[in-house]
C-alpha cells in the first residue's frame, strides 16, 4: 500500500498543484509522501511561492522536518484556500462522501477543507468503500466536559461509542483543540444528513463524515491510478 500512496501523491501534486497557491496540508501516512514530494518540488524549482496552511501538530511537524515554512496566523486569510490536499481513511465514491479522523485531526481538517475551492483527496485501494462505516467508526470530537452527555445520548440511540485512548500512555487521547475523541460504529445511508444531524447536537464539536461540494480523488486501483 506504501507504493500505491507516493504514486498517488506524485500524481496529485504533478496534476492540480501550481505555483503561488495557498494550499491546506491535511494529516495521516498519505499526506507524509506528499509533502515528501513537495519538498522535493519546491527544492527543484518547480514549484514556488506555495503558502502552507496545516491541520495539525503532526503536519507542523513534517514540514518543519522538510524545512517548509508554514502559516501560522489565519485571521490573515479574506478568501478561501486554493486547494486542501488530504487523505481519507473511507471513500464513497459515487457521493464522493469520506470519512476522517482516525488521525484525531478532523476538525481542524475540515476547516481547511470547507475553507478551500477545492479537497484534493489522495488515496490507496482499500479506501474505497461501497458504504461509508463499512470498515471505520464515525469519528466525533466533542468538549471534554460535555463527552459523558454525548455517550449518554449515543448509547440511547444503540450506537456502539467508545471513548478514543491512548496506546502509549494511560487516558483518553486529547486532540490538538483540547478535545476528545468518539469513535461511533454505525453505517451510513445519508451521508449529508448524518453530517449534519449529528452537528445539532451541543457538546460536538465536529463530526468526521466529509462531504465537501468540490471534493476531487485520485486513487489507486486496479494497477492503476484513477480520478473521481
Amino acid at each position: 500500500m506504501e507504493n500505491q500512496k507516493i504514486l498517488v501523491a506524485k500524481y496529485a501534486i504533478d496534476h492540480y498543484i501550481k505555483s503561488n497557491m495557498n494550499l491546506g496540508i491535511g494529516t495521516g501516512t498519505t499526506i507524509y509522501y506528499a509533502i515528501k514530494y513537495l519538498s522535493e518540488k519546491l527544492k527543484s524549482g518547480n514549484l514556488k511561492n506555495l503558502k502552507f496552511y496545516t491541520t495539525s501538530s503532526d503536519t507542523k511537524y513534517l514540514l518543519s522536518k522538510e524545512q517548509i515554512p508554514y502559516e501560522s496566523n489565519f485571521s490573515k486569510l479574506n478568501k478561501n484556500l486554493d486547494i486542501a490536499i488530504d487523505g481519507a481513511d473511507e471513500i464513497l465514491l459515487e457521493k464522493k462522501s469520506l470519512i476522517k479522523g482516525m488521525g484525531g485531526a478532523h476538525l481542524m481538517e475540515k476547516v481547511i477543507a470547507y475553507n478551500s475551492e477545492t479537497l484534493l483527496i489522495i488515496a490507496d485501494e482499500t479506501k474505497i468503500v461501497k458504504k461509508l462505516g463499512t470498515k471505520m467508526p464515525i469519528p466525533i470530537e466533542v468538549a471534554q466536559s460535555a463527552v459523558g452527555f454525548i455517550m449518554t445520548r449515543l448509547e440511547e440511540m444503540n450506537l456502539d461509542t467508545t471513548l478514543r485512548v491512548c496506546n502509549e500512555k494511560k487516558g483518553p487521547i486529547i486532540t490538538d483543540n483540547n478535545n476528545y475523541i468518539l469513535d461511533v460504529k454505525m453505517h451510513v445511508e445519508n451521508p449529508e444528513g448524518t453530517e449534519k444531524y449529528f452537528k445539532l447536537f451541543p457538546g460536538i464539536l465536529e463530526i468526521g463524515i466529509f462531504n465537501h461540494k468540490n471534493t476531487k480523488i485520485v486513487y489507486y486501483q486496479n494497477k492503476q491510478i484513477k480520478e473521481a
